[in-house]
């Protein structure tokens, strides 16, 4: 299908959502890879790789979790056209030493040249055979996996803390805009049980006050009193320090100085955090970065090393 889209003054992802909404299909980024596609399956398929990322992590044997960093680091695959996704699907299981079978479930096809820009095992295997309904299932030390049929609706369980009264204000729609979603209430504890595009629809309901402005976050005091308890995998430095923020922190650094010395603040960190003090939780983001760190009341500014 041929589209015609004239675009001036957005950014990048407002144009490819533009688009998205020409195709009538959603965008979702996975890895650094910004897939457009129908709504429900690619729901789907982000729900499938949040659901093997852990279950890969939970059940591996000793040996699988060695090579869970392995699975788990970024590579990026390209095609060039008239190549079948069974090749693809291949090709990727042996990028990263699995063995793939059941590819005899993938239809022929013929696709277009295309790239994946660093997206782990799950969501390479996923973004190639869940466009065919196709899910993975691991052995016990992630040397192989098998390509089955998806089942019709895969959920995640999350919880999440809310004002009273804003939960008691957008229930009633949310009961409507995602029927299918098992939402029960304790307290301020909010028990999710859906889809990841659900749960980000929620959330977002949930962080909103009566006005549709979100939530002003409460000053948390100096940086040196507060504690940090974060696990991230792969997300971008710039995204964790827009949350800093997001949460009263005020974050300096010289962009100019900082790319001249050759850091990036796009580079993806992995933090696994309970109870860290500033100085603990600044120390591991800031040291895969080569970046140097100095925190004055609620304030820290970042510099490269030397």
């Amino acid at each position: 299908r041929l589209i015609d889209v004239q675009l001036t003054q957005v950014t990048l992802l407002e144009g490819i959502e533009l688009l998205a909404n020409q195709l009538e299909a959603d965008t979702a980024l996975v890895g650094g890879t910004v897939i457009i596609g129908p709504a429900d399956k690619l729901d789907r398929t982000r729900t499938d790789i949040v659901i093997q990322h852990q279950t890969l992590k939970d059940a591996s044997s000793e040996q699988g979790q060695r090579r869970l960093f392995e699975l788990f680091s970024g590579k990026s695959f390209r095609w060039d056209d008239l190549q079948t996704p069974r090749e693809l699907v291949q090709s990727i299981g042996e990028g990263y030493k699995v063995e793939v079978t059941g590819l005899d479930l993938i239809p022929y096809d013929l696709w277009a040249a295309g790239e994946m820009i660093d997206v782990s095992a799950v969501e390479a295997l996923m973004l190639a055979a869940g466009q065919f309904d196709l899910t993975c299932q691991w052995n016990e030390d992630a040397s192989i996996v098998q390509l089955a049929p998806a089942p019709a609706r895969l959920t995640i369980e999350k919880e999440l803390m809310t004002n009273p009264a804003i939960l008691a204000e957008v229930l009633p729609e949310l009961s409507e805009e995602v029927p299918l979603a098992d939402i029960s209430v304790e307290g301020r504890r909010v028990r999710v049980i859906g889809s990841v595009a659900e749960q980000e629809l929620i959330e977002s309901r949930l962080r909103r006050n009566s006005n549709g402005e979100r939530e002003p976050m409460p000053d948390q005091g100096p940086l040196a009193k507060r504690s940090f308890t974060l696990k991230t995998e792969r997300t971008p430095a710039i995204a964790i320090l827009r949350t800093l923020e997001a949460q009263g922190a005020n974050v300096e650094y010289d962009l100019d100085v900082l790319t001249a010395a050759g850091v990036d603040l796009s580079q993806k960190v992995t933090l696994s955090l309970q109870k860290a003090s500033a100085d603990e939780f600044f120390q591991a983001l800031c040291e895969p970065l080569g970046l140097q760190f100095e925190i004055e009341d609620r304030t820290v500014i970042l510099t490269p090393k030397p």
